[in-house]
């Protein structure tokens, strides 16, 4: 089983373990459904390389959605289209109008989302939210707890935690190039190869402040 397809069954099962705590108190049914679904088309056809490489490399992708949020762009086209062109696998088929277009709007916010570019605007978004809960944008919050389960694996045990980082370092270093050094291979090799000071970093600087925020959100009501 390929590196992507593990990660979208990984943020599946997180995405569910949220869905859990939130649905009595704050999810509807639709949008259960339109989380689950996106966890599992986020990563949907993906190539093994970043946004950043198809951008440098001007790839059919990157010409098509204009270098913005190549892979995640295509990830959520591409989920649609099967289900456009095949009615047997068209799992919304029996949905209102409404209800589709209420689906659809969230499952494409949530998996543009999991762009990684975002994720320091959505945390900064998020925390300002925070400042006044009965404001909160809902689409917005879903998308960074997709966010979050999308990244989550530093938070799990530490070999599964260390195969996924492993498998990670791997598919960055396959992208290196004379011609086109990417941004993540450099800070990989600024680490000198170290597994363990990348980790680190990694954990440093995107899952702190994501997970401090998803916990607010997940807490029981009237806490």
């Amino acid at each position: 089983m390929s590196l992507c397809k593990r990660l979208s069954i990984s943020t599946v099962l997180s995405i569910n373990c949220q869905v859990v705590i939130l649905h009595k108190h704050w999810l509807t049914e639709l949008e259960i459904l339109a989380m689950i679904f996106a966890a599992a088309v986020h990563d949907y056809e993906h190539t093994g390389t970043t946004n950043n490489f198809h951008i440098q490399t001007r790839s059919d992708t990157a010409i098509l959605y204009n270098d913005r949020a190549v892979l995640e762009n295509h990830h959520v086209s591409a989920a649609y289209r099967l289900l456009q062109d095949d009615d047997e696998m068209n799992i919304f088929y029996n949905l209102s109008k409404d209800d589709w277009r209420e689906l659809r709007a969230l499952v494409v916010e949530m998996v543009l989302a999991t762009d990684m570019s975002c994720h320091f605007q959505q945390i900064k978004a998020m925390k300002n939210f925070l400042q006044q809960p009965e404001a909160i944008d809902k689409p917005k919050a879903l998308s960074l707890l997709l966010h979050t389960a999308d990244i989550s694996h530093p938070a799990k045990q530490w070999d599964l935690h260390h195969r996924w980082t492993t498998s990670l370092l791997e598919e960055f270093f396959r992208q290196l190039s004379p011609k086109y050094i990417q941004p993540e291979v450099s800070f990989a090799s600024q680490a000198h190869g170290s597994q363990l000071e990348l980790l680190v970093t990694y954990d440093k600087l995107h899952l702190t402040a994501v997970l401090e925020a998803d916990q607010w959100m997940c807490r029981p009501p009237g806490n």
